[in-house]
């Protein structure tokens, strides 16, 4: 720094201390001594007008506004230049500047090796003229479009360059306009301080209010203490700003030096000037002479910022102090105003009810009163009511001043923090202020200010004022009830009745607007809370903590540990549980007796769990209900260590001043509590009798080996995270980067060789997986698994090793979340395919015990063999999964998937902000990433559900009951159509799709859709009527148009039926709605048969029809109701025509009983000597028959004669 600039600095220190005692004149002194020699010297003259001075410009220089005019040599002052201006100065009116122009940057043109500065290399350089030169680039047809696409991106980065230019200028212009403006703001700032009237002297004025105005007058200080905490807030950001630039100005100003250096070189390199004439090499001139112009730009703006830096941070502190002393007082003003409009509510409140009390006093004594009793106590009721709203309206308008201060400070606080962020980055000193606004400002339900649950809702205080509105506009009419000689009586309650209603109107009026004003601060409140805790979290989730590993890091491990296990420490937690002891007696019992009666009653609950799963290998003693029994026990064998460590949780969070150590430990211990819970729980399930091995048919080593890892995992990484959570608060975050990591790599280090031994040992995952799983599919997953469990450990201690050791816990616990998320999705997915097997199994069950007692009445088997076969298969009988339907295992395991997939995904949301990282990433239009990625789940959803539906609605709920195959294929049907609707509906509200939009397309379709398509949609509609309606269903035998067949498939445009041959006849739907057929089950499987028996003439048909008869009643497939019946139904030309009428239960078995009766028939009718006739023919020949026209003998008449 140059001599002369340390004299200015002194001086204009020794000014500013002088500034308090000679006020604006010495201000004018130092202008005039130095401030107006600097500018004349730098080729301006400062006007004096009033109290304004304004710098005017020589004719000579050029403005900043324009684009680089003259290139400064940076970090150095050009003295020629400020020697060489001519000052042109006036004591008249001056021409005014523009703001831009006010302090011109005093800075010199550096020569080139030809005596040109590099001015004169781009003076011309604007950003209108290298867009105009864009266009005609553009426009022009001489250029090759793929020349013009090269062109593009580099035009574009310089147009970007330049603009920035601007506002680095423009930056400048402001900074250099602070050196002026700042000085008499900062002196202003000081007398207004100085001038400030004290809380007392304001409250005397404020006296003088009218008792009518003092809630407009609160309510307007309250507006301006808010105004002015935001301004204070700004201040403090400001004075943060400048004091941490100060490093970072001097670092880049180094670093532009370097920049200009290589962009000078780059430009005069050869490569630029061979073809210089080729739009390549001028744009790529343009876009490097755009960079020196933006780092000249900002060179210069660091320049300005650098020398108004002492200016703006003396503006800042005043600024501070002034609005700092300005709160107080407003804040104590605030607080006395409320107290004398709490006093004039209580005094008037007080007058009234003492007055009206005397009425209702005198009205009680006075004996011929009695018809007033209703009266009097209307009054009392309403006099109560009065006094309570009165209550209700202090209550309210502290509330409400509560509220808004809370509301204020956590403003303050957030802005200063985003200062702090900002400026300072991360470290172990941010990570502490962090934490201790989470810990001080996010917890609003412990906020004892505002009992919100003790307010009134605002729509009962609705409903009062319209009550008490309505009794004002029955005042009238309340009169004329009481007749002439009671009425003088009345009169004294009545008025008092009427002031009470319209002094009770007044206080609801006023207390809608506050009741309402108090509810949306505090909404206000709670979303600002939740947009400042996840603020926190991202700032939290990045920040490193600590230094990298070194070796000073595993030389203090010693002294951590020291600390850690300070014997003060632990007689903090053991006095904190003592006190917890007392305070809070009943609770802390509660948890000791219940988890001493876990352990006690741990052998029995182990027993029964034994006892469920000899229950559960039966199949006459299988139930669903024990795998919820077993499922019950498990989670009491895994609850005593859980409830020890809430215990301990709860012990820590409820001290009153906990140090750091033992703020960090209630963090990590409340954090140890769910982790232990699901370790526990998976060690439980692992049992020989427990859920796993019984209930899900696993692999009895596989989780012998589970149960194994679970339990060292639980006994190292549940306390080391407990251990590294204690270093993270306050003066414990020394230790952070030492004991805590220490503690979190070596339990990572061990959960990493349980990880790869419970996969890939000889009993692990994988093979258990390999086993169980042919097709390959699951394997895969589970390599997968394996490769994620492995490769997140490894990379939390990298992010421990590098210092990130609050990200890595974060992301530790949220891995160990994300496998608890997944087993739980494991567990429900095995609980309900158990569910199905067991329904499965119980219609196999069903089905079997129905072909047994089939086979017993035809076979006389021994009822003891039986049983004793029975027995031997209960024995010998195993749960097996595969027995349950393909469609019903592909359904459950996809769902549960996708179930799984989203909690993740949630869970995760908390960390990382993933919706927001997705749904910012456009796709196409208005598809983002997120709906993208929402419409490919809802199609597979909806894909998979309607494909696999017919196997768990048939499993779960059709094949238990009673209903007929048709009605469960209709069922099945419309279930599909449901779920496709509701699947595009989704979709439709996924894609935003406006309908409107396509209403014209609708239109212009609908006409040709009505023609076009008039027979799909018909049948369409139709096939849904006869799912509705059902006159024919799948598996009703019908006759259309003379073909009989079963009906096997109704599908959306046409019925398919298969004949006796196995041919399909496809029918229209609509032809089975409009044309007549024949349905032979339509009301019931019962059909008739009628076979028709020729018998010869001159048979006994008595004997003959009671033969039919008795064959049709022998028969086993015949009903007996309704019975058989033979008739004798007419003379033939060659039988006596006889016809039985038979009946059988179902169309299956009609073939075989008509062949059957046939046949029985024909051997009866033979045994009884009756003969079936049959039409004969006799022929007659007659010769010498002679023919007159050919003259010859001829035999040609043959006669037919038919008996």
């Amino acid at each position: 720094m140059e001599t002369g600039d340390l004299m200015l600095k002194f001086d204009r220190e020794n000014l500013r201390r002088s500034l308090h005692v000679g006020g604006r004149l010495g201000w004018f002194v130092f202008l005039g001594a130095f401030v107006l020699p600097d500018l004349v010297g730098s080729g301006q003259v400062v006007v004096q007008q009033g109290s304004q001075v304004t710098p005017v410009l020589p004719t000579n220089q050029f403005s900043p506004a324009v684009v680089n005019p003259v290139e400064p040599s940076i970090g150095t002052q050009s003295q020629g230049t400020a020697a060489s201006a001519q000052p042109v100065a006036t004591s008249s009116t001056p021409t005014q500047p523009g703001p831009a122009q006010q302090v011109p940057p005093a800075i010199s043109s550096s020569s080139n090796a030809d005596g040109s500065t590099d001015a004169n290399q781009f003076s011309d350089l604007t950003r209108d003229a290298i867009e105009k030169d864009w266009a005609s680039i553009e426009s022009s047809t001489g250029i090759e479009d793929a020349v013009k696409e090269v062109l593009r991106p580099i035009y574009r980065q310089a147009i970007e360059k330049l603009k920035q230019a601007e506002v680095a200028r423009k930056q400048e212009a402001d900074y250099r306009n602070a050196i002026i403006s700042a000085p008499p703001e900062t002196i202003d700032l000081t007398r207004r301080y100085e001038e400030l009237l004290t809380p007392e002297a304001v409250a005397a004025v404020d006296a003088q209010i009218d008792a009518k105005d003092l809630q407009k007058t609160i309510s307007k200080r309250q507006e301006e203490l808010s105004e002015h905490r935001d301004q204070l807030s700004k201040a403090v950001a400001e004075l943060v700003r400048v004091q941490a630039r100060r490093d970072e100005i001097t670092v880049r100003v180094a670093n532009l030096k370097t920049e200009l250096g290589e962009s000078r070189a780059e430009l005069a390199s050869p490569a630029l000037v061979e073809d210089a004439a080729s739009p390549k090499r001028i744009a790529d001139r343009n876009l490097l002479k755009s960079v020196q112009a933006l780092l000249i730009a900002e060179n210069q703006m660091l320049e300005a910022e650098k020398a108004s830096q002492d200016e703006r941070e003396q503006l800042a502190i005043a600024k501070q102090r002034f609005f700092k002393r300005k709160i107080s007082d407003e804040e104590i003003l605030v607080a006395q105003l409320q107290k004398r409009w709490s006093e004039n509510k209580s005094q008037e409140s007080i007058e009234l009810t003492t007055s009206i009390g005397a009425v209702l006093q005198e009205a009680r004594s006075d004996a011929e009163n009695g018809s007033l009793g209703s009266l009097i106590d209307e009054v009392g009721t309403l006099l109560k009511e009065y006094t309570d709203a009165v209550a209700l309206s202090k209550s309210i308008s502290a509330a409400e001043t509560a509220a808004k201060q809370r509301l204020d400070y956590l403003e303050q606080e957030y802005s200063h923090l985003q200062t702090q962020v900002e400026m300072r980055g991360g470290g172990r000193a941010m990570a502490q202020v962090l934490f201790d606004l989470q810990t001080q400002l996010l917890n609003p339900a412990d906020d004892k200010t505002i009992d919100f649950g003790a307010l009134p809702k605002l729509d009962d205080i609705r409903i009062s004022n319209l009550v008490v509105e309505r009794k004002i506009r029955a005042h009238l009419e309340r009169e004329k009830q009481y007749p002439a000689d009671v009425l003088p009586a009345a009169i004294p309650l009545l008025e008092a009745r009427l002031e009470l209603l319209q002094k009770l109107n007044k206080e609801y009026t006023d207390l809608l607007p506050s009741l309402s004003a108090l509810g949306v601060s505090n909404e206000l409140f709670l979303q600002r809370v939740d947009e400042v805790r996840a603020y926190i979290t991202e700032q939290l989730f990045w920040i490193r903590s600590a230094l990298p590993v070194n070796l000073a890091t595993v030389r203090d491990i010693p002294e951590g540990m020291s600390w850690l296990f300070n014997t003060e420490h632990w007689k903090e937690f053991a006095n904190n549980l003592f006190t917890l002891f007392v305070l809070s007696p009943v609770q802390c019992l509660f948890l000791l007796f219940a988890v001493i009666g876990l352990c006690v009653t741990r052998p029995w609950i182990i027993t029964a769990l034994t006892r469920v799963g000899v229950a559960t290998k039966r199949v006459s003693t299988d139930r669903y209900v024990l795998t919820w029994q077993a499922f019950g026990l498990t989670l009491l064998l895994a609850l005593p260590i859980p409830l020890v460590l809430l215990f301990l949780a709860w012990g820590t969070q409820q001290a009153a001043e906990p140090s750091a150590w033992l703020r960090g430990m209630g963090s990590g211990l409340s954090n140890a509590v769910w982790v232990a819970l699901v370790l526990e729980f998976a060690g439980a399930a692992s049992r020989p009798c427990g859920l796993g091995i019984v209930h899900f048919n696993a692999r009895p080593s596989t989780l012998r080996l589970l149960r194994k890892v679970v339990f060292r995992i639980g006994i190292v990484y549940v306390p080391a995270q407990v251990l590294a959570a204690s270093t993270l608060y306050g003066e414990a975050s020394e230790y952070s980067g030492t004991v805590g990591r220490f503690f979190f790599v070596a339990a990572h280090v061990l959960v990493i060789l349980l990880m790869v031994r419970m996969f890939k040992s000889s009993q692990g995952l994988l093979a258990a997986s390999a086993e169980r799983n042919s097709k390959g599919r699951r394997i895969k997953l589970q390599y997968i698994l394996f490769a994620v469990t492995v490769a997140v450990p490894t990379a939390l201690i990298v992010l421990a090793w590098q210092g990130y050791l609050i990200t890595a816990i974060e992301l530790s616990l949220n891995f160990v979340a994300t496998l608890a998320v997944m087993s739980l999705g494991e567990l429900a997915y095995w609980m309900t395919l158990r569910w199905f097997a067991l329904k499965k199994r119980q219609l196999a069950l069903a089905k079997r015990l129905e072909n047994w007692r089939k086979r017993k009445a035809v076979v006389n088997a021994r009822e003891s063999e039986g049983e004793l076969l029975v027995q031997k298969a209960e024995l010998e009988q195993e749960l097996d999964l595969e027995v349950i339907g393909e469609q019903t295992r592909r359904m459950m395991q996809f769902l549960y998937t996708i179930a799984t997939v989203v909690a993740i995904f949630g869970l995760w949301s908390g960390t990382i902000p993933l919706i927001a990282v997705l749904e910012a990433v456009q796709i196409v239009g208005g598809l983002t990433l997120l709906g993208l990625t929402q419409t490919i789940v809802i199609l597979a959803v909806m894909t998979i559900a309607v494909k696999n539906l017919p196997g768990v609605l048939e499993l779960a709920v059709l094949r238990t009951t009673s209903v007929e195959s048709g009605t469960r294929y209709a069922i099945v049907t419309l279930c599909r159509y449901t779920l496709m609707a509701i699947g595009f509906a989704a979709l439709a509200r996924v894609l935003e799709i406006d309908w409107s939009k396509y209403a014209w397309i609708a239109a212009a379709l609908s006409v040709g859709l009505g023609f076009g398509m008039q027979e799909v949609v018909t049948n369409f509609v139709c096939g849904i009527i006869l799912l509705f309606e059902r006159p024919v269903r799948v598996g009703d035998v019908v006759t259309v148009d003379g073909t009989t067949g079963t009906v096997t498939r109704i599908r959306m445009r046409a019925t398919t039926i298969t004949n006796w041959d196995r041919q399909e006849l496809v029918v229209p739907n609509k032809t089975l709605i409009t044309n007549t057929f024949l349905n032979w089950t339509l009301s019931g499987t019962i059909s008739r048969i009628v076979v028709n028996v020729g018998a010869a003439y001159g048979s006994d048909t008595d004997l003959a029809r009671h033969i039919l008869v008795s064959v049709a009643q022998d028969h086993p497939v015949v009903m007996d109701e309704p019975k058989p019946l033979a008739t004798f139904e007419e003379f033939a030309d060659s039988y006596l025509n006889l016809v039985l009428r038979a009946y059988v239960p179902d169309l299956d078995s009609r073939l075989k009983t008509i062949t059957e009766l046939h046949t029985e028939i024909d051997r009866r009718f033979a045994e009884a000597g009756i003969e079936i006739a049959f039409p004969q023919q006799d022929v007659h020949l007659k010769s010498s028959v002679s023919c007159p026209q050919c003259g010859e003998n001829a035999a040609v008449s043959l006669v037919d004669e038919a008996r």
